[in-house]
């Protein structure tokens, strides 16, 4: 999927503590999407660690413990049938996107792009010169929120 960024006039929102790139609720939802995106790299940690065993590792183990209780061996778990115990798959990697940013002559994966503007909406600026624009426009920040909570449920 590849999102086109157009070029946007910054808006440049003067703080408490120097000058921001946009308002307090651009922020706010930059700051539910990096958690969105932050979830949505733990999910497919876990896909990756199952998916880089192989199949006959797949499954369900049990500690065997001694009569002290300490751990002395590991065993295949077995259900009523006696049969062993398949680790479950987890949920699949959301589909990466990519989005050309304003001036650019490359593309970045929009995750890539929701850390950076999340960075750069956090940190004020000494002064509005130094301030450089999001890369995500607020709709395109809404349509990516409503693709990572429908992914992350």
């Amino acid at each position: 999927m590849n999102v086109n960024s157009s070029a946007q006039s910054p808006q440049v929102v003067r703080g408490r503590w120097g000058f921001y790139p946009c308002g307090v609720e651009t922020y706010l939802k930059l700051k539910r999407l990096n958690a969105l995106v932050h979830q949505s790299r733990v999910i497919a940690a876990s896909w990756a660690r199952w998916n880089r065993k192989q199949p006959q590792n797949r499954i369900v183990r049990q500690t065997l413990r001694d009569t002290a209780g300490r751990p002395v061996g590991r065993v295949p778990k077995l259900n009523d049938e006696g049969q062993v115990i398949p680790i479950p798959e987890p949920r699949r990697p959301i589909a990466a996107a990519f989005i050309r940013p304003p001036g650019k002559n490359f593309d970045i994966d929009v995750a890539e792009a929701i850390g950076l503007d999340y960075h750069n909406a956090r940190y004020p600026k000494a002064t509005e010169a130094e301030v450089t624009p999001l890369i995500l426009t607020p709709a395109q920040i809404d349509e990516q929120i409503a693709r990572y909570e429908t992914w992350c449920g």
